[in-house]
């Protein structure tokens, strides 16, 4: 870096990048709030309410590895800017949706502005500081952003009781209006080299997550066994056997697939892919399980989903240091037993509907989570030399998206099939709390996945030497 690079953070850039961040964020922090009010709003079926979620966490999966690429080539101010423009005036869509399909449209676009956030964020903090400063700059915003998130829910849960559902969508495209005309005003433009981008790489990407995650939704309606399930799921994961193959062969690839042969690497990868998994399912449908199941408001039930969030920016910090200290196989450990323990109680205790006794799953999936992420993101970027933590880091991102939005389809489907076959059951009361209990078993085996992964993979010969 230059000398005449400032050594502390610019006010206005924190602003943009926690902002940025925020904005990503937003959604996945609060549609599990929200599915229920939108789902009696609108009249839509359990087949329908699934694409609630998933049209966001889709199309964000998608898109991400892309536009951090596009980021990088184009420059980081373009890119958020763009990205927020979409979210916003998508949100703006979603606020005045009046049925399924323009939901989904409205949804799955906001997911496109999403996925264009996080990486240029990042970029735009670590750039805009001396070499010595980017760990505080990024350590900054992302603590910024966690306590931000943390109120996400009970927010969302709060404007839906106070006003409506899409209320909260006219927020979302209020604040990113007010993040994109800062980062427009404060944040000067970029003019850079770029590469072409990764075009046949960027398309079979998006087509075989799109095959494979609407082949697992539409099984709802066509059944797993039928033809079109079975062909859409097929070609999805042909497309993405093909994306791997054409990647290990690319120059300069979208998703750097070869980092994943490297043992360590790959061990700790595929331990965070499978985390994202469980906690992507648990966090979104443990809000509309307060609903559904226990007659929660919906701001009770973002108030209850602190208990789950609120831990996290408190044990980062804390973790992450201990990390460097001891190694990240002991914090690792230790998280991923709790996040067993999450979906576990809930489990065992669901059938009570008695909150305080469901209080130590939340408690367990936030420690957890502060446990566990922080020594996987420290334990990811020590197994890999400095030339390759970008591409390590960039690629981690997007699996741990597209984790998200597999979890979250796969909890969903299992939920509402429960729901839909609800012939066995005394009431429809009966057959939801039921079908969330059996999403719950499958986090719960998703969970001890990642723990033996986790324990296995994760060793300390990769924590630096301080």
């Amino acid at each position: 870096m230059q000398a005449n690079q400032p050594t502390k953070i610019d006010p206005w850039l924190l602003v943009l990048a926690s902002g940025a961040i925020f904005m990503a964020y937003l959604g996945n922090a609060t549609l599990g709030v929200l599915q229920p009010s939108i789902q009696s709003d609108l009249g839509l079926d359990h087949t329908q309410t699934v694409w609630i979620v998933n049209a966001f966490m889709v199309t964000l999966a998608m898109f991400t590895a892309p536009a951090g690429r596009l980021g990088d080539d184009y420059g980081h101010r373009t890119v958020i800017l763009v990205g927020l423009g979409v979210l916003g005036g998508a949100a703006l869509f979603t606020a005045f949706a009046d049925g399924f399909l323009w939901l989904v449209i409205g949804l799955g676009a906001q997911g496109i502005g999403a996925s264009a956030l996080y990486p240029t964020a990042m970029a735009i903090a670590s750039n805009s500081v001396a070499k010595d400063r980017v760990g505080a700059a990024i350590g900054s915003v992302a603590m910024i952003a966690l306590f931000v998130f943390v109120l996400g829910p009970s927010i969302a849960g709060f404007v839906t009781d106070a006003i409506s559902w899409r209320a909260m969508f006219w927020l979302t495209a209020i604040l990113a209006a007010f993040v994109a005309t800062v980062g427009f005003l404060r944040v000067p433009k970029q003019t850079q080299e770029h590469e072409s981008l990764d075009v046949p790489g960027t398309v079979s990407l998006i087509v075989g997550i799109a095959c494979v995650v609407t082949a697992i939704l539409q099984s709802l309606v066509w059944g797993w066994a039928a033809p079109a399930t079975l062909v859409l799921l097929g070609v999805g994961i042909v497309v993405l056997v093909v994306f791997v193959v054409t990647e290990l062969k690319r120059r300069s690839p979208l998703l750097d697939i070869r980092l994943l042969t490297q043992k360590n690497f790959g061990g700790i990868t595929w331990t965070v892919f499978v985390a994202q998994l469980l906690i992507g399912g648990y966090l979104i449908y443990f809000a509309s399980f307060l609903q559904d199941a226990l007659g929660f408001s919906a701001f009770m039930a973002g108030l209850g989903m602190l208990v789950a969030y609120a831990p996290v920016p408190f044990l980062s910090r804390f973790v992450s240091d201990w990390t460097g200290k001891v190694g990240p196989q002991a914090p690792t450990a230790i998280g991923m037993a709790l996040l067993v323990l999450g979906p576990l109680l809930v489990v065992i205790f669901g059938d009570s509907q008695s909150f305080p006794l469901l209080i130590p799953s939340l408690v367990a999936m936030g420690v957890g989570q502060g446990f566990a992420l922080p020594a996987l993101v420290v334990a990811s970027m020590t197994a890999l030399e400095p030339s390759e933590r970008g591409a390590g880091g960039g690629l981690i991102t997007a699996l741990r998206w597209i984790a998200v939005a597999l979890g979250t389809a796969g909890v969903g489907v299992v939920i509402n099939n429960t729901r839909i076959n609800n012939e066995k059951f005394e009431s429809v009361h009966d057959a939801a709390l039921s079908g969330y209990i059996r999403g719950f078993v499958m986090l719960t085996v998703i969970a001890v996945i990642g723990l033996v992964l986790g324990v296995t993979l994760v060793r300390n010969k990769n924590a630096p030497q301080l």
